[in-house]
């Protein structure tokens, strides 16, 4: 899974900077978004490096390992679940209609 997010997150950035080129600065949304997503593939990856590193170690008991595993897919999980939704909405949002009430708000 984390590799189709690295997939997913490489296209979108692909994407954003065809359609918006320069102005992607001024796109605080979108750059929200792909924050999100960074953070959420540099924490599996580091999850997953310290997994490994336990694991071919094996300092720790077999059931300790067993638990920090488990807990280790259910953070990857969760992490890439949530990063697959920022991709989604860097596609499906509501922008438009927040920028203009922010706008409005602010009196822009």
């Amino acid at each position: 899974m984390l590799s189709k997010i690295i997939k997913r997150f490489s296209f979108g950035v692909v994407t954003l900077l065809a359609r918006y080129g320069e102005e992607i600065v001024e796109r605080q949304l979108q750059l929200d978004r792909l924050t999100s997503v960074v953070m959420s593939i540099y924490t599996c990856t580091a999850v997953l490096s310290k997994l490994d590193t336990d694991l071919a170690l094996k300092r720790k008991s077999q059931e300790i390992l067993d638990l920090d595993l488990e807990k280790g897919k259910f953070y990857c999980h969760q992490s890439l679940r949530m990063a697959s939704r920022f991709l989604k909405a860097m596609h499906q949002n509501d922008d438009e209609e927040i920028e203009k009430l922010s706008d409005r708000i602010t009196g822009l």
